[in-house]
């Protein structure tokens, strides 16, 4: 309860509410995909997320094993992921 002031529930596709989210979020330490797990709404949500995540970062995904999407992003950006069970993680230098 003493952090509810912090949180604001946001309904609505990613595809629609994610970027300008990040606008106005600037850059972010941290993101988690747990949405739609598509591999074309994954894959947007990586791309889209990374390009706001600063160095240091770090991009976490659940349900990695949905489909290719982590593992295809991985590659783009050539890093290394690490998982655990099914939740996916990647550090930005």
């Amino acid at each position: 309860d003493y952090l509810r002031h912090r949180w604001h529930l946001i309904v609505g596709r990613s595809s629609d509410r994610l970027m300008p989210l990040l606008e106005n979020a600037g850059t972010i330490d941290i993101f988690l995909h747990d949405s739609e797990h598509s591999y074309e709404n994954m894959l947007w949500e990586y791309q889209t997320a990374w390009t706001h995540l600063k160095s240091g970062g770090v991009l976490l995904s659940h349900n990695i094993d949905a489909n290719d999407a982590f593992y295809d992003f991985c590659k783009s950006v050539e890093l290394r992921s690490y998982a655990l069970g099914n939740l996916g993680g990647l550090l930005k230098p």
